[in-house]
């Protein structure tokens, strides 16, 4: 699995306005390794998707994104799997392994409740509607 992890310093980017660089990572059963990064582009949707797309990758993880970024992304091809922090392989390696909630961003109660958050997108609109990232 590939990932591209939107990230300032250390860590996932709080929110993914802010990140500072790109981190490209594959996981296989060794774990998460970086295999490239760039700047992050700062071109809004499209310049995400041009720097994912110089990549391979389709899938992007990340911290908090406004509802029109999102949209824009997931209209572009991408797979988002915002509203998460922590170190960016340990993030790899929980996404990739389905324990993404482990890492949700504190005070963001989604996903630990029946309803659906207002502030980001059900899990649904993560996926191509078969339980898989697209």
């Amino acid at each position: 699995m590939e990932l591209c992890l939107a990230c300032h310093q250390d860590r996932l980017a709080t929110l993914l306005d802010t990140a500072s660089r790109l981190v490209f990572v594959r996981i296989d059963q060794d774990g998460a390794r970086a295999v490239a990064e760039c700047p992050h582009p700062g071109a809004g949707a499209g310049g995400l998707i041009r720097a994912m797309d110089g990549q391979g990758v389709r899938t992007l993880v990340c911290g908090a994104i406004c509802r029109e970024l999102f949209e824009a992304l997931r209209a572009g091809g991408l797979t988002v799997v915002p509203w998460l922090s922590g170190a960016p392989g340990e993030v790899a390696e929980a996404v990739a392994a389905g324990r993404a909630e482990a890492y949700r961003m504190p005070g963001c109660a989604c996903g630990r409740r029946r309803r659906r958050c207002r502030r980001r997108p059900d899990d649904s609109q993560l996926t191509n509607g078969q339980g898989e990232n697209r």
